[in-house]
């Protein structure tokens, strides 16, 4: 159960102060632990990730010291900056969390940061975990997302769910469905990423209703066609990968507290939780961000709670739009 501290403010809603909170830090912070996550391409994904973004597609010509030099050491030395000053005013501060240990401090605290990397993962071949039986349920719906999934893939391919597909052997016709589907969340997914003018860092409370908005995302169709398409393993911990299913089952079915995800692009996650843990409360950032852009406010919001325990989602989310508007009034200054 979530930490017994905090106390309920009078709208019903806990106070919190900094010794109900945990941050729960999975990405590397070392130049070693940088390193050595680029080494590990089947089981880390974010070193890679910063470095093929800054580097280009020739990023593999340049060495793990030059990243770290150059790209990534700044950001690692200010998240353990913002570590260390969160931990002097109460918050529990883990470092290097496996998947194991997030579980644990998702059971003692009331409150739950996850500074972790989220991995968009397209549909391989051998995704397709039996490509006659995807077919047979695409052509034969018997849920609402089956049938939007059914005419987004007539959209894309009229003829692939016709009766002379069945002509393509296996291997074929997975990698067929899974360039469709691929094409579709490709659509979908630019809903995630293009942030409208003065949304960029918003923080929001995920709503059951947007917890069952059923947008043709991969989690979506993973749930929609169980045992037909493979998880994707795409949350990050310090000891590899994992899939939204796991993280959903780490939080206690009675969990009542915060999980805040703010500091991750979390929005398909953080909907699965909210959707499958109803009583808890789930932050998100709505568009993606830097990871130490994100840990600002929290620590903000961490310093204002250690001098007046209160809500912390409010708490987050005013020190988040003061910031915004602060960053776009100093923009139209400048125009």
């Amino acid at each position: 159960m979530p930490n017994a501290a905090a106390v309920p403010g009078a709208n019903g809603e806990l106070c919190i102060a900094p010794r109900d909170c945990a941050l729960a830090v999975t990405v590397p912070l070392t130049r070693e632990e940088f390193i050595a996550d680029l080494s590990r391409p089947k089981d880390k994904d974010y070193a890679r990730h910063i470095a093929s973004q800054r580097g280009g597609e020739f990023w593999q010509g340049f060495s793990g010291d030059f990243f770290w030099g150059n790209v990534y050491g700044g950001s690692a030395r200010y998240i353990a900056t913002v570590c260390e000053a969160v931990e002097k005013q109460g918050v529990t501060v883990q470092k290097a969390v496996k998947f194991c240990e997030f579980a644990e401090l998702v059971r003692k605290f009331s409150v739950v940061t996850l500074v972790a990397h989220w991995k968009f993962t397209k549909f391989k071949t051998e995704d397709i975990c039996d490509a006659p039986a995807l077919w047979r349920a695409l052509r034969a719906p018997q849920s609402q997302v089956q049938e939007e999934t059914q005419k987004a893939v007539e959209e894309r391919n009229a003829g692939l769910l016709k009766h002379k597909t069945l002509e393509l052997n296996g291997e074929e016709l997975a990698e067929t469905l899974s360039k469709t589907l691929n094409a579709i969340m490709a659509e979908t997914h630019t809903l995630y990423r293009n942030a409208k003018p003065g949304e960029k860092g918003e923080v929001v409370v995920v709503t059951q209703s947007q917890a069952a908005l059923q947008r043709l995302t991969r989690p979506t169709l993973e749930e929609a066609f169980p045992g037909l398409l493979c998880p994707a393993r795409a949350v990050e911990f310090s000891d590899g990968l994992r899939t939204i299913s796991e993280v959903v089952e780490a939080v206690p079915e009675n969990y009542t507290g915060v999980l805040d995800m703010t500091v991750c692009n979390s929005v398909l996650l953080g909907a699965a939780i909210k959707k499958h843990r109803r009583n808890c409360q789930v932050l998100i950032n709505r568009y993606p961000t830097e990871l130490d852009i994100r840990l600002l406010p929290y620590k903000i919001a961490i310093d204002r709670l250690a001098q007046h325990p209160a809500p912390f989602a409010n708490t987050l989310m005013d020190v988040t739009d003061a910031i915004r508007d602060d960053t776009r009034k100093k923009s139209q200054e400048r125009e």
